[in-house]
């Protein structure tokens, strides 16, 4: 059992599409998820919930804001 954990671990630990998603191939980028619309990088997580904290995110996303939501 325990070759079959390292070999997963090795696997994710050495898996580019992977690190990505964690943030740890490129630490320019540190939070995860990475957020894309229409293919153009918006920001990670912490970006996000600003964005949506302060209306943003619903208008980029063309998603009517309720009252007192922004």
């Amino acid at each position: 059992m325990a070759r079959y954990h390292d070999l997963i671990n090795n696997t994710v630990e050495n898996n580019e599409v992977v690190l990505f998603m964690k943030g740890t191939a490129d630490q320019r980028w540190p939070t995860s998820p990475q957020l894309f619309v229409r293919g153009k990088l918006i920001g990670g997580s912490d970006i996000m919930q600003e964005m949506y904290h302060s209306g943003e995110l619903q208008k980029l996303l063309k998603i009517p804001v309720k009252q007192g939501q922004a």
